[in-house]
């Protein structure tokens, strides 16, 4: 379930940032709005969330077409779900902290 809410958060999150140069057709005022909306710390800390859930969605997928493709290792579903969170956060803890920073620090 997790799975495709996941993908349903990025899938919005692209619909909103596909969506919303489109802004400026109601005028000027409206996008700039939008623009001073998307500066707030809120906003920085779900981008910051939807860094860490695109990694992770990747990452599960990753592991998953393993699993499929080497049967052998579904023995090793747990080891590799660890191994899976190991990398994420080697990859994910550098990146929010970079866009973290100039917010929250």
């Amino acid at each position: 379930v997790l799975h495709q809410i996941r993908g349903a958060a990025i899938f919005l999150f692209l619909l909103l940032h596909i969506l919303d140069p489109y802004a400026v057709a109601f005028g000027p005022k409206i996008y700039n709005t939008l623009m001073e909306i998307y500066r707030h710390p809120v906003v920085h800390f779900g981008e910051i969330l939807l860094v860490a859930i695109v990694l992770y969605h990747a990452l599960n997928g990753i592991r998953l077409i393993i699993l499929d493709f080497w049967e052998s290792l579904c023995a090793y579903h747990r080891e590799l779900f660890w191994l899976q969170m190991a990398v994420f956060l080697i990859i994910f803890l550098p990146f929010a902290f970079v866009m973290g920073r100039e917010v929250f620090f």
